[in-house]
């Protein structure tokens, strides 16, 4: 073993893999680690982790990312630097974000990343689950939605903030 993966990020590929086989018919993924395709960005993808992911931190890092940068322990907006949210002791938040990148407008990131490991295999699990209601909200447009899950549950994950545009993410964010 090159390196050891952690149980959110397996829970969160088990969503994924089992969403891609339920719902794509014909399409398939291939499941690599943000390693492998460090210097690729001809590619869609959805990548799980926050800060530990190197395409999630190139997502966020992305000028086609209008909503969040992350400012340890929270999320603020790219507007004004409100705070969307921040990182609690009881419950885990995950962001679910969706760009077009800059340079190739046609393809699609996707990152699931939480403050903690729960609030990414959350996100997943909320990526997966409700993608035809959040396809139908958002259609090819980018977004954001956070979500909020129990410790241990992934299944517990609600949105508290859904957003396509920046200017609606600021109206929504909870502020210091």
């Amino acid at each position: 073993m090159s390196a050891a993966i952690s149980s959110c990020e397996v829970r969160a590929l088990k969503y994924l893999a089992e969403s891609v086989a339920a719902n794509t018919g014909s399409c398939w993924a291939v499941l690599t680690s943000a390693e492998e395709i460090a210097n690729k960005q001809d590619l869609s993808l959805v990548s799980f982790g926050l800060t530990s992911n190197r395409k999630t931190v190139e997502l966020l890092d992305n000028v086609a990312n209008p909503f969040v940068r992350y400012e340890h322990p929270r999320f603020v907006t790219k507007l004004t630097g409100r705070t969307v949210v921040r990182a609690s002791q009881v419950e885990d938040c995950g962001a679910i974000i969706k760009i077009h990148p800059s340079n190739l407008p046609d393809r699609t990131w996707i990152c699931c990343g939480g403050f903690g490991e729960w609030g990414t295999s959350g996100a997943a699990w909320y990526l997966t689950r409700k993608w035809r209601d959040i396809r139908s909200k958002f259609g090819k447009r980018p977004f954001v939605i956070f979500v909020q899950v129990k410790p241990d549950r992934d299944e517990s994950a609600e949105p508290i903030i859904m957003a396509a545009t920046p200017e609606e993410l600021e109206r929504q964010a909870r502020g210091d």
